[in-house]
């Protein structure tokens, strides 16, 4: 139905992109926060 034109497609890999980016914060940031609770002695 959707028509997949240059703009659209470009559109696409940029949200796919956004997404990994985030995917890769949130899973920094729990890492962080695990390493943490581990050892609350070098919470930064």
């Amino acid at each position: 139905m959707v028509m997949k034109t240059g703009q659209y497609v470009l559109y696409e890999q940029k949200l796919k992109s956004l997404l990994n980016e985030n995917a890769k914060l949130v899973i920094n940031t729990k890492h962080r926060e695990f390493s943490n609770w581990k050892d609350p002695s070098c919470s930064s």
